[in-house]
């Protein structure tokens, strides 16, 4: 993996890629009242031709991103960047809506080079850089999608709608002339499979991932209530207040907001989890003498100096500390959210720096506990056995053989003498030692046998 060639300049123009080319699957929902007019159609045509644009997104989607993984991604991405010139241009000069629906449907499909992009800007990062990159690389596509309308609008309204298409077809080219000459090269040349074993693999996918599944419903339905949504509000407002492509691109700029408090809001889920996590493995690795003991974490500093032996949990500490820090820039995205005043909000620049600050150090606080401490990670198995050895719960396997008179009995027995209940069974015959040794492994406590099921639900009658 050639990591040097991802320097900074070439993520930033792979994160303008992704903003420049995404644009396209938007252009056409607020200036849908002036394409009807154009073409002198209902407005219910033009909704359904917005829609195909969403199709045609949905089936690259589906049948052309998996494409990155069977041939030469760089040049996938370039041959997609040539297709969506060509689209653009075949909507900028069609003569009915036949020809403009077939470029919508075109321009949708070949919208798809971002999530191209995205993979290969991963691939090609360094592993400690590669939340980094792929942040950078989303938030351009983020800022495409969030401009898209407003700058359609806008054009439309000094410039006749074709000239949208135009332009981004001239943007796209000149992206394609950098891109030929910047954008790395794949490393990768050989592949072991084919684009039809592939693609039989996507319905196994679906059927075992419900995440999957959640996430293909949640998409198609957000698609589809942008559209409805944009299709609607254009006609109302030409209508209504007799407002044009103009007004309704501006009116785009007014969900920034929402979806900054929206992002926000799950860095500060991630947050959380991660300082629940961190919370775990200082509890668990507690000790030598007071705490759990249960885990052994990398001695990153020098230990205690009133308790010789502790490892003090410093990087958990930090991931908590981050986490502290995200919560915090997640109520001053909400506040500064909130502080708006009808089309205005004076408080993005806040919004923006607690935002890039909670990504930033997001990153940095997930690739340290991975590096310096998870995978140092060790289990203290002496510990845990003895913590088995010693415990009450393990009467949930000795009452089938023994009864719960003599269980009871045995525990009571074995923590007031502070005496491992496996030596007590040992030193008073009650079971064979090999049988002990089964019920008391691992498999034994956490995976009970068949005829111990059936022995504890006859107890329980």
């Amino acid at each position: 993996m050639n990591s040097k060639s991802l320097n900074k300049s070439t993520v930033l123009l792979m994160a303008i890629s992704a903003a420049i080319v995404v644009a396209n699957i938007n252009y056409i929902q607020p200036i849908e009242a002036d394409i009807a007019q154009q073409f002198n159609l209902p407005n219910a045509v033009i909704g359904a031709v917005a829609m195909l644009t969403q199709l045609g997104y949905a089936f690259g989607l589906l049948l052309i991103v998996p494409m990155g993984d069977i041939m030469n991604r760089r040049m996938l991405i370039m041959r997609l960047l040539v297709l969506a010139i060509i689209s653009a241009l075949l909507a900028f000069v069609a003569p009915n809506i036949w020809v403009y629906a077939l470029a919508s449907l075109l321009i949708g499909i070949t919208s798809v080079a971002p999530q191209v992009i995205i993979p290969y800007a991963g691939f090609l990062a360094p592993r400690n850089q590669r939340g980094q990159v792929l942040g950078n690389v989303l938030s351009g596509l983020l800022v495409g999608v969030l401009l898209s309308r407003t700058v359609s609008g806008v054009l439309a309204s000094y410039l006749p709608w074709q000239m949208v298409y135009l332009i981004a077809a001239i943007l796209i080219a000149g992206l394609w002339l950098v891109l030929w000459r910047k954008l790395p090269h794949d490393p990768v040349t050989t592949h072991t499979t084919n684009y039809k074993a592939m693609i039989q693999t996507v319905p196994q996918l679906v059927k075992r991932y419900p995440v999957l599944r959640a996430s293909a419903v949640n998409g198609f339905v957000l698609f589809g209530v942008s559209n409805i949504f944009w299709a609607t509000l254009v006609f109302y407002l030409q209508h209504q207040y007799g407002w044009g492509s103009r007004e309704a691109g501006l009116l785009a700029l007014l969900g920034v907001t929402d979806l900054f408090v929206e992002f926000s809001a799950a860095m500060k889920t991630l947050a959380v989890d991660l300082s629940k996590f961190s919370n775990d493995l200082r509890l668990l690795a507690s000790g030598p003498q007071a705490g759990f003991g249960e885990l052994n974490l990398p001695a990153q500093q020098a230990g205690s100096s009133i308790m010789p032996g502790k490892i003090n949990p410093v990087i958990p500490e930090v991931v908590n500390q981050v986490a502290f820090e995200v919560i915090g820039h997640d109520t001053t995205v909400t506040m500064a959210a909130e502080a708006g005043q009808l089309e205005l909000n004076a408080f993005e620049p806040i919004m923006l720096r607690a935002l890039l600050a909670s990504e930033q150090h997001l990153q940095q606080a997930l690739t340290t506990l991975v590096d310096h401490c998870v995978r140092q990670l060790t289990v203290n198995r002496q510990r845990c056995a003895d913590q088995v050895a010693h415990s009450a719960i393990t009467a949930t396997v000795l009452a089938p053989y023994l009864g719960y008179e003599t269980t009871t009995a045995l525990i009571k027995e074995a923590l007031t003498t502070n005496q491992a209940i496996p030596e007590l069974l040992h030193r008073r015959r009650l079971l064979s030692d090999d049988l002990v040794e089964q019920l008391f492994s691992p498999a034994g406590l956490t995976q009970p046998r068949p005829e111990v099921i059936e022995q504890l639900r006859a107890v329980a009658k």
